[in-house]
């Protein structure tokens, strides 16, 4: 995307720090939108809101050229339309295809909760059916994981002996975590 920026409309690296921080605000647009929202704008939770947008690492990080200022982007457009889906549907698809494109492993997080507002929107189609929708997507949702995984380079075998190398090199290295003795679940979260 960088790369289109700068040899089709010939942008400066300001220029181009720019767009990539447009795409960071807009964001922090949804994100306020969202929490306004959901507080039914009560003025109790105002402060609350603000000092949750303000929060200097989420414009720290969000808003250099990079793939998280999209991909904040795209959580941020899912949020928002996740709140009143009959109207803002668009706005999910929107954010999910963002999202599948810059974070395809977050954008499989979120596709069971699409594949259940899909089901929440079409509400004449029979229990059947529903089941049928809800079983597909789930199939959809394993088939991107093994494509995730596979497009990392692992195999489903072989995930273990990924995670005890990248035990190995941070055991090894100077930040000083001792990570012998960890159960999986949290070396899965950290790493």
């Amino acid at each position: 995307f960088t790369d289109f920026l700068v040899s089709q409309f010939h942008l400066s690296y300001i220029s181009t720090s720019l767009i990539f921080s447009l795409f960071s605000c807009l964001g922090l647009v949804f994100l306020y939108a969202s929490l306004r929202e959901v507080s039914n704008f009560n003025q109790k939770f105002k402060w609350i809101i603000f000092m949750s947008i303000l929060l200097p690492s989420i414009n720290f990080w969000s808003s250099g050229i990079g793939k998280d200022s999209i991909a904040f982007f795209g959580i941020c457009l899912l949020i928002w339309g996740f709140i009143n889906v009959n109207k803002r549907f668009i706005a999910i698809i929107l954010g999910f295809v963002f999202l599948l494109f810059i974070r395809p492993h977050v954008a499989v997080v979120f596709l069971p909760v699409l594949g259940v507002l899909v089901l929440r929107i079409i509400t004449k189609l029979n229990f059947k059916i529903k089941i049928i929708i809800m079983f597909l997507s789930f199939l959809l949702a394993i088939y991107l994981i093994y494509f995730g995984v596979r497009y990392a380079g692992l195999s489903l075998i072989n995930i273990d002996g990924y995670f005890s190398s990248r035990l190995h090199y941070t055991s090894s290295s100077a930040s000083g975590f001792e990570a012998e003795g960890v159960n999986l679940l949290s070396i899965l979260f950290n790493f």
